[in-house]
C-alpha cells in the first residue's frame, strides 16, 4: 500500500502528500536530491526513483509493468501471465489471488473454459464480490505489444526494445524504440 501511494504521489501533478506517499520535500532533502516526475512515467526504469522502491522490488515488478499507453489500456485475460492474473481481484480487495487459484484459472484458460471476460469473472472465486471496477480493466484483445529482440553480429550482442501499437484492425506502428533498457 505504501509503495502504491508513493508511486501515485511521484506521478501526480499535485503537492498533496498521501498518507504513505512522498512529495517534493521528501525527494529534495534526500542524500541525492531530485524531484518527483509529477507526470506519467516515460520509462518503467523511473520506478527506481520512487521513495521506498528497493532493487529487489523493482526487479520483481519490471517484467510485469509498463508505462504504455498512458490511458485506456486493458489487461488481456486470454494472455495475461500468472503474476498479472494474481493481481486481479475484487474492487475492494488489495491482496493478490492465491497462487493455487490463479494457477487453476490458467489451466481453465488453457482448456478453453475462459474465452471472455465474463467467463473469467463468473468463476466461483469472484462470486458475491463487487467487480465493476475490475471489469472495466479487462478485455480479450491487445493493442499494445513489447518486442524484445536480441541479435548477435560479429560476436557483439545488441538488445532492442520496441513498443508497438495496433490501431484499428491490423495496422501496427512502432511508437518507441530503445537499446539496452526500456
Amino acid at each position: 500500500m505504501a509503495l502504491t501511494e508513493a508511486i501515485s504521489d511521484f506521478i501526480d501533478a499535485d503537492a498533496d502528500k498521501r498518507r504513505n506517499g512522498a512529495e517534493a520535500e521528501e525527494y529534495r532533502y534526500s542524500d541525492f536530491p531530485y524531484l518527483p516526475a509529477n507526470q506519467s512515467l516515460a520509462s518503467v526504469s523511473e520506478l527506481r526513483a520512487v521513495k521506498g522502491m528497493t532493487r529487489g522490488i523493482y526487479q520483481a515488478l519490471r517484467p510485469w509493468v509498463t508505462v504504455w499507453p498512458e490511458t485506456g489500456a486493458k489487461i488481456n485475460v486470454l494472455t495475461a501471465p500468472l503474476p498479472v492474473l494474481r493481481s486481479l481481484n475484487a474492487d475492494d480487495r488489495w491482496e493478490p489471488l492465491p497462487l493455487i487459484e490463479a494457477e487453476r484459472l490458467l489451466a481453465m484458460r488453457a482448456e478453453g473454459e475462459v474465452a471472455s471476460v465474463d467467463d473469467l469473472l463468473s468463476d466461483p472465486l469472484f462470486e458475491g464480490q463487487s467487480l465493476t471496477e475490475l471489469k472495466t480493466l479487462l478485455d480479450v484483445r491487445s493493442d499494445w505489444f513489447l518486442l524484445d529482440a536480441s541479435v548477435e553480429l560479429l560476436e557483439r550482442e545488441r538488445h532492442l526494445f520496441s513498443v508497438l501499437h495496433r490501431r484499428g484492425g491490423s495496422a501496427v506502428s512502432a511508437v518507441f524504440r530503445s537499446e539496452g533498457e526500456l
